[in-house]
């Protein structure tokens, strides 16, 4: 009958709906307190893996005003470790930043005049603590002879970063300046993997003082004591306008975050409130329970390198394509020793990880990739290649060890 026959399919939808559960990823259900952000876009990052946990629109280019800075900055961090400059190196104010300077639409309380002196390390300082534009200005004319040379200089950093996007001067008075969330994650990694101890020297104080005045940071979650805020940087073009890139740790947790394009008080609400998602959820613990990543292997795009070939091998898992939670990392070891001399690699979703090999003798080659999640290794794969390219193998080692 049609009773029947309509009770089957109720009981076979039940029976579908019921796998589908059971075999759905546990993040569904164990993530909580996702983010709500007023920001156009925004992200935030686990800083120790680079793993992007959440985004909105995080990929899409918009103008960053001030954070362009933070860009800068590591431009003259760089210039300072190839001894190019250093920090107590004399700046004199041209008349394009002295100008800037006494511009009331741009941070007029500096009132520079042509001709004065002051060191790297104080006008960074001011760049970084109040987003001083001619500040930043007169160091990037120092390196570069202009800031639109100096842009040369910065768009070549981003390029190397990783980074999406476009600068013309240093400041972030441009609105040709833009570049996307993610690529300020990727930025404020990059700064604190390489300038850690330099930047929260500047991102730390409350204040500065310019011509006798104190003035204030811009970084109102510093100013309140957020528990765990380092840095980093502000950027507005108007109170309706405004953007953010965070900082902070908690524990052996470091998150860096991202708001764009939100009102002046928003950007920290938008900012805390990622953050708090970062500290509530430990997204290592559920991976380590994934059957996903029992999946993973390794794999080479030669699998009988002769000597004086180049080949990469890469650590790959179908399941992880765009997913941009896991926050593992893998340890390259080429015949007994670091890769390159660094064993962490970065990862990015199916792609777990990929290096670049050249075999230089006629001698046996063996490569393992070390997967950790957290203090853990969750498994270890290599390949050995032989002369032989049927004695060349791939071997799986399961084993659990702490880092020492």
């Amino acid at each position: 009958s049609s009773e029947v026959l309509l009770v089957k399919k109720l009981n076979l939808l039940i029976l579908i709906l019921s796998y589908l559960l059971q075999s759905s990823t546990i993040f569904a259900d164990e993530i909580i307190d996702f983010p709500t952000i007023t920001g156009v876009a925004g992200a935030i990052m686990d800083y120790d893996s680079g793993s992007v946990l959440w985004s909105k629109d995080g990929n899409s280019r918009k103008t960053i005003a001030s954070m362009t800075k933070v860009l800068a900055v590591a431009v003259i961090f760089d210039e300072i470790k190839a001894g190019n400059i250093n920090m107590n190196d004399k700046v004199s104010i041209s008349e394009y930043a002295s100008a800037i300077s006494h511009d009331p639409a741009w941070a007029a309380y500096e009132c520079f005049k042509v001709g004065e002196i002051y060191t790297v390390r104080e006008l960074l300082t001011n760049a970084i603590v109040v987003s001083s534009n001619a500040s930043i200005i007169a160091v990037g004319e120092y390196i570069s002879g202009s800031s639109d040379k100096f842009a040369i200089k910065m768009n070549a950093l981003a390029e190397k970063i990783g980074m999406d996007g476009n600068f013309t001067e240093p400041s972030g008075m441009d609105e040709g300046n833009v570049t996307t969330a993610i690529s300020m994650l990727k930025l404020g990694k990059y700064m604190y993997d390489n300038y850690e101890n330099e930047i929260k020297e500047m991102t730390m104080l409350t204040n500065v003082n310019i011509h006798g005045i104190s003035k204030e940071t811009t970084n109102k979650l510093l100013l309140n004591r957020y528990y765990g805020i380092e840095g980093l940087k502000t950027g507005a073009y108007s109170t309706e306008n405004a953007n953010f890139i965070g900082v902070a740790k908690r524990g052996g947790k470091r998150l860096i975050t991202v708001t764009i394009h939100t009102t002046s008080d928003n950007r920290f609400s938008d900012t805390v409130s990622m953050l708090e998602f970062g500290w509530k959820n430990d997204f290592n613990k559920y991976w380590q329970t994934n059957e996903n990543l029992k999946q993973t292997q390794l794999l080479s795009n030669n699998k009988n390198p002769k000597k004086g070939d180049t080949f990469r091998v890469s650590l790959i898992n179908n399941q992880l394509k765009n997913r941009n939670d896991f926050t593992g990392k893998v340890k390259w070891i080429v015949d007994g020793k670091p890769y390159l001399g660094n064993d962490i690699r970065d990862m990015n979703y199916s792609n777990i990880s990929q290096i670049e090999l050249s075999k230089t003798d006629d001698n046996p080659l063996k490569v393992t990739a070390q997967l950790w999640i957290g203090n853990e290794m969750y498994n270890s794969y290599s390949i050995i290649f032989q002369d032989n390219p049927r004695q060349t193998q791939a071997i799986n080692f399961n084993r659990y060890d702490k880092f020492m």
